[in-house]
């Protein structure tokens, strides 16, 4: 090929492509949303399932990755979407997931939608392809992609101002396409995790509901990739539940989801009662004077009830409790004397104090927490 060639330089070739790649990856990089990802120091406190905590869910996700051949008819598709309300520990569940996915070599990429990630709704929406695509290119079962997406961008720059669907051909589609090494079956257990999906597109200050024209994007692109061959991932979703979201899986038939709601057949009340247990019994190992049957059963039970199947509601009481402001002692009795305000002006899931313990409480770092807590938390 260079037979004719006169003063060539391979070397020289070598260190000029891998200097354009470096831009690239710098280039990709800086369209990274930081907060979205696993681990992120952008969302602090990120919660994981307390031991011994939602393992039916965990088992049945589990089941849809190893597409469990006892259920032929309902697990073989390629998305599932667990459903469940405001703070029922979906980002929990997701989180705990996508840790175990990654231990065992099967997290293709994750995103994690969320409101108090700092970044506008619509900015974090237009990183969602490029986020996805700087975690494959560290993905070690898909040999030669890095290169492929970072030519992509080095060639053309431009395309990380482009539409989600064009980023989707370009960054990642195109170069899956050219890793003909790598049949689809044999990362058929590698998974894309997106959670909070309903975030998607809403800024903190807007209501639950709206965004729904970016919502649809996404599960658009992802949807038809799932239809390309070349493309070797299934999807886990979460979510509250939305119209869109439910509308757009429903419409291809053969990529309608398997479906998993976060209600009482899983028991909720025996998680929440299985953290408060464990997590009091911490606190009175750091404050000794406590007495042993502190708080008490009854109070647990209390504690239980109030809760309403939140499993956030249960972690906010803890974290009021440990406040350094005040005993432990003092911070449950301040919860428990609240709880007989009548008529509460907000309803909401933590009861009528729950602005009291926002306020007071680091768990939740988000604007004007009442406000939300009155909307319902996200």
């Amino acid at each position: 090929m260079f037979n004719k060639a006169h003063n060539f330089n391979i070397e020289q070739i070598n260190i000029e492509v891998s200097g354009h790649l470096e831009g690239a990856l710098r280039d990709l990089h800086r369209k990274v949303a930081g907060s979205a990802l696993l681990n992120s120091n952008e969302r602090p406190g990120t919660a994981r399932c307390h031991p011994r905590t939602h393992v039916a869910v965990q088992q049945d996700i589990f089941r849809f990755v190893n597409r469990d051949h006892d259920i032929p008819d309902r697990w073989p598709k390629q998305i599932l979407w667990l459903i469940g309300p405001a703070g029922s520990g979906k980002t929990a569940i997701m989180n705990t997931i996508a840790e175990e996915l990654k231990s065992q070599g099967n997290l293709a990429a994750a995103f994690f939608f969320s409101s108090s990630s700092g970044i506008p709704g619509r900015a974090i929406t237009n990183r969602f392809v490029s986020t996805l695509a700087y975690q494959l290119i560290q993905h070690k079962g898909l040999p030669g992609v890095k290169k492929r997406i970072l030519f992509s961008i080095a060639k053309n720059p431009a395309i990380l101002e482009m539409t989600l669907k064009e980023q989707m051909e370009v960054l990642i589609l195109q170069p899956l396409r050219k890793c003909h090494r790598v049949p689809r079956d044999a990362l058929s257990k590698q998974m894309i995790l997106v959670d909070g999906l309903d975030e998607c597109g809403r800024p903190s200050s807007e209501s639950y509901g709206s965004g729904g024209a970016d919502r649809e994007a996404i599960l658009g692109i992802l949807l038809g990739a799932l239809k390309v061959p070349a493309f070797p991932f299934r999807l886990v979703i979460a979510s509250r539940p939305d119209p869109v979201i439910q509308y757009t899986l429903t419409v291809p038939p053969e990529l309608s989801s398997v479906e998993i709601l976060l209600d009482h057949k899983y028991n909720p009340d025996a998680d929440i009662r299985l953290f408060l247990v464990s997590r009091f019994e911490q606190i009175r190992q750091k404050y000794p004077h406590l007495p042993s049957s502190w708080p008490g059963e009854a109070i647990i039970e209390i504690l239980v009830r109030n809760a309403s199947q939140q499993m956030i509601y249960a972690a906010t009481i803890i974290h009021f409790v440990v406040s350094p402001s005040n005993h432990p002692r003092a911070q449950l009795d301040i919860i428990l004397n609240r709880r007989h305000v009548a008529n509460p002006p907000n309803p909401n899931p933590f009861g009528p104090f729950g602005c009291t313990i926002l306020k007071n409480s680091q768990f939740l770092s988000r604007p004007n927490p009442c406000h939300q807590v009155a909307q319902g938390l996200p």
